[in-house]
């Protein structure tokens, strides 16, 4: 009896399933409990398993959970184990990580110490990116009255775009994050060029080298109107972008 058949056959019941779900299983057990799940259609629900356990690690940081939440999730994942066997344990595993997730990010919508972890990005870095994936804004905002609402509901400070140049015009908006995760940046076209204007509150400005720093050919300008704080990102040599932007 080789290895992997000594592991499917010495228990066909949950504990391969829970300690490949907690990954405990050694690389024989691992593999041979995949294909046993494969076999019996269940592959599907354990690589969702461990999509949502891997977004779990990267997007929070580890808190400890109350004592009772947990006592909770465990009494239930007992109860799925006990009451419908190993099968319908994975099916529940999967669902509960789902909730969980849910609720966890729900849950940091009240509470700001529970926010996921943002660190600022160097803007000409964004700037890069954009041009790199088209230069395609998130949001064609046209509309005034909506345009001035973006930047009222993200920076608490609405905004109008003033009528361009010739040769200027802007394509929309994006939020690539840069100085905060509200960060609002305004995607134009100046004399052909790409140029990009990062809007956020003034207190969220970090003026560091790293995160505002020119190169590449480019140049940032920096700019404060109505508490807010503007960078324009360009390959020009003057803001051709910025300026257009007023407060109502």
């Amino acid at each position: 009896m080789s290895e992997s058949d000594s592991i499917i056959d010495a228990d066909p019941d949950d504990w391969r399933v829970e300690r490949l779900l907690d990954g405990l299983s050694s690389v024989p057990e691992k593999d041979a409990v995949r294909e046993k799940l494969r076999a019996e259609g269940l592959g599907g629900d354990v690589a969702l398993h461990d999509v949502i356990d891997s977004a779990l690690r990267r997007r929070f940081p580890v808190v400890a959970a109350p004592p009772q939440q947990v006592a909770e999730l465990v009494a239930a994942a007992e109860h799925a184990r006990s009451a419908a066997g190993w099968r319908s344990a994975v099916i529940a595993a999967a669902s509960l990580a789902a909730m969980v997730l849910i609720a966890f990010a729900w849950g940091q919508r009240g509470s700001r110490d529970m926010t996921p972890f943002f660190e600022p990005a160097p803007l000409v870095a964004l700037y890069h990116e954009a041009v790199q994936q088209g230069f395609e804004p998130y949001y064609e905002c046209e509309d005034p009255e909506r345009f001035a609402a973006v930047f009222a509901k993200r920076q608490d400070q609405p905004l109008r775009l003033d009528e361009m140049s010739p040769g200027s015009r802007m394509l929309g908006l994006s939020y690539p994050g840069g100085l905060s995760r509200d960060t609002t940046a305004m995607l134009c076209k100046v004399d052909g060029q790409p140029v990009m204007v990062f809007v956020d509150r003034l207190d969220a400005d970090q003026q560091s080298s790293a995160i505002t720093a020119a190169g590449d050919g480019l140049r940032v300008f920096r700019s404060e109107l109505a508490g807010l704080v503007l960078y324009e990102v360009t390959p020009l040599k003057e803001s051709r972008a910025a300026p257009y932007l007023a407060a109502p």
